[in-house]
């Protein structure tokens, strides 16, 4: 069988601001602090070392996508696959990897130079049980940490990354209207899946639009957490709510978004379907939403939904 990423790992953030990310992340979100000094954070959401890698910096920005893969095997084997595709690798020593708290990784830029993509190979454990400061339980697992989506500028060159290179599998497709008229341009989001959670990775284009990452998405076990995360955004002003909470169409995710002090949204959600690729069909909706999620926030909007909502 042919090497591929097995999850999203862990993101890395640079912040201006440790102590807003703290209060984000620990919180609002229920993430508990592994680590915590003057140059950077870091998070847990389960029983890896960390999910969420802060730094101290001079902007607010999400850096780095970091994608686990299986074996040594595979991760040689999908390190050369990149590098005749035409990207610069860079192969980290391991005293690089084991300050970071992995095994092996490589890295590289993706196609719009917006974002590091890290491939791991072995993460370190934790030697305390998770303890959630809320009492949120996370689902991860063989998921991993959960979803990315992100706004790009060649759509065909992230196909080519992420399926054919990276071994990712189509789960379905979205076409959604950029207003409300029936004139108004039409977008296509593409949503990929390299293990049960629904996707791990989506895109799409928006003509002559940004090119960032949107979103990260984390999945609770049950919704009364997603519940007092909302209360918190809605009630206590916690993080500017980008969009209500609502249903999704492809993965029949509950859940909401909010702005993280860095910029990016962070979606916050339950019960997302699973994909079992011997019975799983790729479909597409015409809509992102069933129901809710509607636009809120007074900031540029950065996801095809949230630019959707703004432009209706």
């Amino acid at each position: 069988m042919a090497a591929a990423v097995k999850s999203l790992g862990y993101v890395r953030v640079e912040t201006t601001d440790l102590e807003q990310w703290r209060h984000f992340g620990a919180d609002l979100c229920g993430f508990q602090v592994a680590e915590d000094t003057e140059e950077h954070l870091a998070l847990r959401m389960d029983n890896k070392a960390f999910r969420w890698w802060v730094n101290k910096g001079e902007q607010e920005k999400l850096t780095a996508l970091g994608f686990e893969v299986a074996t040594k095997e595979d991760l040689a084997e999908l390190t050369e696959r990149v590098r005749e595709a035409g990207y610069e690798v860079t192969v980290h020593t391991r005293e690089m990897a084991r300050s970071r708290s992995l095994t092996e990784f490589v890295s590289f830029t993706d196609p719009d130079g917006v974002v590091d993509i890290h491939l791991f190979l072995g993460m370190d454990d934790a030697m305390t049980p998770f303890a959630s400061p809320n009492g949120t339980v996370f689902l991860t697992g063989d998921g991993g940490l959960g979803h990315a989506f992100q706004l790009v500028g060649d759509p065909d060159a992230y196909r080519r990354l992420y399926v054919e290179i990276l071994g990712f599998k189509v789960s379905d497709w979205i076409d959604m209207a950029m207003g409300p008229t029936p004139e108004a341009p039409q977008i296509e989001l593409n949503f990929l899946h390299c293990n049960p959670r629904h996707h791990t990775f989506a895109y799409g284009q928006i003509p002559n639009g940004p090119k960032l990452v949107g979103h990260i998405m984390v999945e609770t076990t049950d919704i009364d957490a997603v519940g007092r995360a909302y209360d918190k955004v809605v009630k206590d002003k916690a993080a500017p709510l980008v969009l209500t909470f609502g249903k999704h169409s492809n993965d029949k995710m509950l859940s909401f978004y909010m702005n993280s002090p860095s910029g990016f949204q962070v979606e916050f959600g339950t019960g997302g379907v699973l994909i079992d690729d011997e019975k799983w069909t790729p479909a597409r909706y015409n809509a992102p939403q069933y129901w809710g999620h509607v636009r809120q926030s007074g900031e540029p909007p950065k996801d095809p939904v949230d630019r959707a909502q703004a432009a209706g």
